[in-house]
């Protein structure tokens, strides 16, 4: 039995939409995986790593071992059938690395996904037996911690996540993304641990604070839900993308992140963000703009940083499941 299967980055936060709010981008790590046959008594991994990986993730190998069976893939791919009662499978799994860990472009999130997935199509074809996509959506938001990255992951688009606190459990609301707008950014080549980066943000906020991220996070979803923009939403959008709970206190520990974002802005930037817990930037831009002849990372390079210009789309395919597919 043979199954491959992709699954794309995502930005998350965007703002103020902080653990709320995730947007597929159309970078994806694939996963092919095979089962062994019933005399291998063993599992195999191997990693396939992109250039552009290698190329920002210096540091690529501490995240992605080959034969490493504690990864999140296999953490994962165990738990499903545990939860199902049934026995775990050899299986020999080819990882396609495009996504660069530990960059806030939800790496981790396709890995907890797709060894989910994984095993429950395996559930499916062998046992009859399979959980709901919601049910893995559940069950991977445990692993993570956090819904954003994992619910545009696995729909694809611009997805708002909500939690009922009564049941404990998320629901993944599918937002409208019609603005006239593009993406572009910086890959710094230094990574920033989630969990490092996530000690930073404000426990406690005061009233003022909640008002303004409510604010900001209902603009940002009314602007981007437009197809036709005038002059005003254009500049509404640099209040949209503004935060007072993670992104300047993340800042500290990304280096050139406010000068980059001073720069973009006389290169007339229509609103920059942090994605995810960074290190990585993003921006909005005119339709109109030539991203390709901006200098996106000049500010990076002026502090002796290296970074690469990212130019992703919005992905809103989601997971996909398919018989095969080329490099």
């Amino acid at each position: 039995m043979r199954i491959c299967l992709s699954l794309p980055a995502s930005t998350s936060n965007i703002g103020a939409g902080f653990d709320i709010l995730g947007l597929a981008l159309n970078i994806r790590n694939k996963f092919i995986i095979n089962m062994n046959n019933t005399s291998i008594n063993k599992h195999y991994l191997k990693y396939t790593i992109s250039d552009f990986v290698k190329k920002t993730s210096p540091d690529y190998l501490t995240y992605y071992k080959d034969n490493d069976f504690d990864s999140l893939f296999f953490q994962t791919f165990f738990y499903i059938f545990n939860k199902a009662s049934l026995p775990i499978p050899y299986i020999s799994l080819e990882v396609k690395v495009n996504i660069p860990p530990a960059r806030g472009l939800g790496s981790s999130s396709t890995i907890i996904l797709a060894g989910m997935i994984s095993a429950n199509e395996i559930l499916r074809h062998k046992y009859n037996k399979a959980f709901n996509l919601f049910k893995i959506f559940s069950f991977a938001v445990s692993f993570e911690k956090h819904p954003d990255n994992i619910a545009a992951s696995l729909w694809g688009g611009f997805v708002l996540s909500i939690k009922d606190y009564k049941n404990q459990w998320q629901m993944p609301v599918k937002l409208r993304f019609h603005a006239p707008l593009q993406m572009a950014g910086i890959v710094p080549h230094f990574s920033l641990k989630t969990k490092k980066a996530r000690n930073l943000i404000l426990k406690n906020i005061s009233l003022d604070i909640l008002a303004y991220q409510s604010s900001r996070t209902a603009l940002l979803t009314h602007l981007l839900s437009l197809r036709k923009w005038e002059d005003e939403e254009y500049s509404l959008l640099r209040y949209a993308v503004q935060d007072k709970v993670h992104q300047n206190q993340r800042s500290t520990l990304i280096s050139g992140m406010k000068e980059t974002f001073e720069a973009w802005e006389k290169l007339n930037c229509k609103g920059y963000f942090l994605s995810g817990s960074g290190t990585t930037l993003l921006g909005f831009w005119d339709k109109k703009t030539n991203l390709k002849k901006l200098n996106l990372t000049k500010a990076m390079k002026d502090l002796k940083l290296d970074a690469s210009a990212i130019y992703p789309k919005i992905d809103t395919k989601g997971l996909i499941i398919e018989p095969n597919f080329s490099k």
